[in-house]
């Protein structure tokens, strides 16, 4: 089963549609929803960093209900994606997935 979701970077301001399966790992759905944006993240970024990146930092899901009980976000970690990505495919809802691009390094 497999679940389209919007994505959206929290840096630059573009959207894209991905789509996220039950057996993808953390780094899987950091490099699909990296991979959508890449083209349209400016050179001086990757300028910062020396080099090329391979996928996002921090993803999250923004819910989008109106249910007090239920978080507002929840951050995607190796323990709870999978159980991220079948709520997600339960609600079929119009939530969306944002990343943030790594940290420069020090």
């Amino acid at each position: 089963m497999s679940v389209p979701i919007a994505f959206k970077l929290s840096g630059p301001h573009d959207n894209d549609v991905i789509i996220l399966s039950a057996d993808m790992t953390l780094e899987d759905v950091q490099r699909t929803a990296y991979e959508a944006i890449r083209d349209r993240i400016p050179q001086v970024y990757f300028d910062e960093f020396g080099g090329d990146m391979e996928k996002l930092g921090e993803v999250w899901v923004e819910w989008t209900t109106t249910n007090q009980s239920f978080p507002v976000s929840t951050t995607i970690t190796e323990s709870n994606v999978a159980a991220v990505i079948k709520l997600l495919e339960l609600r079929r809802g119009v939530d969306v997935l944002k990343g943030s691009l790594p940290t420069v390094p020090e």
